[in-house]
């Protein structure tokens, strides 16, 4: 096995042309650690703050004041907990070409394989395998290095597999994407929040 790095992303190649891994860029796990550190050392701030206000100048009962500030310590130790395991699952992703088949591994070792033929994207930012969205692009910049993706992946797929963005989540639904149904279903149970806050009121 020979490993080549190149800008933060390897792309592991078997010998005898096998598996070509393409893993997670490690530019933007150092800009999403940045971000979630920041976070939550600004929450942290803030409840030591308001610790002290309360203590030392609020007058009253020191005890209810203090239920808020000490919630968001609880919530800034966990949400940090939770985005370490977050970011290692995130960071074993990989995606793979071995011969006419698509790989993808979502982080938990299970390798899942998809023709080349079936995989389609929308415009380059993610791509459709199976049941399955996968996302190559974040607010943060590219999930995997793009070079990479665009030579071992988006350049091997049929000009018929660009289909465009709308199109795309409509196939990702048609094919019963898990990820896009439950978030269609977020976005159509806030909009009718939003749309009863008033008759509610």
């Amino acid at each position: 096995m020979v490993n080549v790095r190149s800008n933060g992303s390897d792309v592991s190649r078997a010998s005898g042309g096998g598996i070509q891994w393409i893993v997670f860029s490690a530019q933007y796990l150092r800009r999403l650690r940045l971000i979630t550190l920041a976070a939550t050392a600004a929450m942290l701030v803030f409840a030591t703050i308001e610790i002290a206000i309360v203590v030392f100048e609020a007058p009253g009962p020191v005890v209810p004041r203090l239920l808020l500030p000490l919630t968001l310590l609880l919530v800034a130790v966990v949400a940090q907990f939770l985005a370490v395991a977050a970011l290692r699952r995130l960071t074993r992703r990989r995606l793979g070409v071995e011969g006419h088949e698509f790989l993808f591994d979502p982080g938990n070792g299970r390798v899942e394989r998809y023709p080349f033929d079936t995989v389609v994207t929308g415009d380059s930012r993610q791509l459709l395998a199976g049941k399955r969205l996968i996302p190559l692009y974040a607010p943060l910049g590219p999930l995997f290095e793009g070079d990479k993706v665009q030579n071992y992946i988006l350049a091997r797929m049929a000009p018929s597999s660009r289909i465009g963005v709308a199109s795309l989540f409509r196939e990702a639904l048609k094919r019963g994407s898990r990820d896009l149904w439950i978030m269609l279903v977020v976005v159509c149970l806030a909009a009718s929040a939003l749309l009863l806050l008033p008759v509610l009121n």
